[in-house]
């Protein structure tokens, strides 16, 4: 009954979900830790920038840091 589903690929998947999440907070924070309330517009910078140099993947990567930024709440843009 158990033999069609693969849990090792479900538990690969469920890894790269969460090694993405981390790598979209850490650039969340270290965006906001450089660019403060400029942050938003710096991840949107580099999503454009990575969509005309052709990274589609890496345009989406900084759409969704933009995304995180925008859920954050505003304590996280003070000093």
């Amino acid at each position: 009954m158990f033999e069609k589903w693969n849990f090792a690929g479900v538990l690969d998947f469920d890894k790269e979900r969460l090694e993405r999440r981390d790598l979209i907070e850490e650039a969340k924070h270290a965006l906001i830790d450089a660019y403060k309330d400029l942050a938003p517009a710096e991840a949107l910078f580099r999503a454009t920038m990575s969509e005309r140099l052709d990274a589609p993947r890496e345009a989406r990567f900084w759409v969704d840091v933009y995304i995180s930024m925008r859920q954050a709440p505003a304590e996280e843009f003070e000093e």
